[in-house]
């Protein structure tokens, strides 16, 4: 892993003690109370995000011209983070020509990406070449700079004295506004960044899979709604809480997303501090192991029809108990251990609530004249799903395009509420 320009991330940190004290800062900064108190939100970006599609043409039934959601959600993730994690509002959304500031950061992924699984690379001056090769970026990539410095300061300046999001005991602790061991400034800087531009595009990703699974899958589709509509029969806005997180067939959805587009992503290596055996291989103390996560959940002697989007399989009593155990144990998209990710709560609660608010004030389905690679199954399997094709580097799930979706706004006027 290749560290920050003067610190660690709690990711890439290889000293444990400096990796404990990093640790429970960032598990402070997103406790419970932290995300509640920042909830509202994620529902104003959604608001945003949502106005802006239906800001395009209409068909004379009330649907918007196919929308590429490649362009808008991870826009829309980033959107959410920047207010959410630091409380700076981007503007992204309403700038028709932001989506440079993906498209760099995607790049610097796969160059992070190239470098965690050969990271001789770095010392033999690939790094060098990637920056040749954005030579003709050059523009964008420093219009990008400005913005990303431009960002840091208002994180800094909103937070310092007072939290304006679930960074804000973060970023207090790395100016050392207040005192516990761990995070430098650099260490602060490269992990809130890390954890906003990650947990960015697990958003996005998110959202991108539902509206592609179940644009692609009427009875998922009409299950999921008539839940939600059940749960919250009224025009207000669904927030978080005991109402939605009853939600099973949501929270089922949003698991078979996740095991479908695991938010972490890649095969992340660790050092074996002792001998062991995997597999029946010996593994020397000293030796890289790693496995891919992506991989593990399409096994099909854990996951029943591996490459099927069923979310049934989430719900207790649909599968022999020994096996619905089993696979619960199996899935862990966060990872598991003191390396886990600890953005699973954020994840949970950002996208239950604009999932559940999605479902509930608009119908969405597939614009049938648009096809794209995401849309094409390519498997001899009868029981496959139409996948969303991606690829990965480092641990962020890209595609090019898509889904190509179409919506309208739900009439309460003729349901009677």
């Amino acid at each position: 892993m290749v560290p920050w320009e003067g610190g660690w991330t709690t990711a890439t940190v290889i000293d444990k003690t400096l990796h404990r004290q990093m640790r429970s800062t960032v598990r402070t900064s997103l406790s419970a109370s932290a995300l509640k108190d920042f909830e509202p939100v994620v529902f104003r970006v959604f608001e945003r995000y949502l106005k802006k599609l239906c800001a395009s043409p209409r068909t004379s039934t009330g649907w918007t011209e196919p929308l590429n959601m490649r362009e808008s959600n991870p826009l829309w993730g980033l959107e959410t983070m920047g207010e959410f994690g630091s409380g700076v509002q981007l503007g992204l959304l309403d700038r028709p020509d932001a989506h440079y500031v993906i498209e760099i950061l995607h790049l610097h992924t796969v160059a992070l990406g190239v470098f965690e699984q050969w990271p001789i690379l770095k010392g033999l001056g690939f790094k060098h070449l990637f920056s040749w090769a954005m030579a003709g970026l050059f523009l964008f990539k420093m219009r990008f700079n400005n913005w990303y410095i431009n960002f840091i300061q208002d994180a800094l300046s909103r937070n310092q004295h007072k939290a304006s999001g679930v960074f804000a005991h973060l970023i207090q602790a790395g100016v050392g506004e207040i005192s516990i061991p761990g995070h430098n400034r650099s260490q602060m800087i490269a992990d809130g960044s890390f954890m906003t531009f990650t947990s960015s595009d697990g958003l996005s990703a998110t959202l991108s899979g539902i509206q592609h699974y179940l644009g692609h899958d009427e009875r998922i589709y009409q299950k999921l709604q008539e839940e939600i509509l059940s749960h919250f029969p009224h025009k207000e806005r669904i927030e978080f809480g005991p109402e939605l997180s009853a939600c099973t067939y949501l929270s089922a959805c949003i698991n078979e997303v996740w095991r479908m587009i695991p938010p972490v992503l890649g095969v992340h290596w660790r050092e074996a501090e002792v001998p062991v055996r995997i597999g029946g291989f010996p593994i020397p103390a000293g030796c890289d192991v790693g496995f891919s996560i992506y991989a593990l959940f399409k096994r099909p002697d854990i996951f029943r029809d591996p490459h099927k989007f069923w979310p049934e399989r989430w719900i207790p009593g649909v599968l022999p108990e020994e096996e619905f155990t089993f696979a619960r144990k199996m899935f862990n998209p966060f990872l598991t251990g003191p390396r886990a990710c600890l953005g699973r709560g954020t994840a949970t609660l950002t996208t239950s609530v604009a999932v559940a608010n999605f479902v509930k004030g608009y119908e969405w389905r597939l614009a049938k004249e648009k096809t794209c690679l995401c849309d094409m199954c390519t498997r001899k399997d009868e029981n496959a799903s139409s996948e969303l094709m991606l690829e990965t580097h480092f641990s962020m799930p890209m595609w090019r395009e898509g889904p190509w979706i179409q919506l309208r706004e739900r009439s309460w006027e003729s349901s009677g509420t």
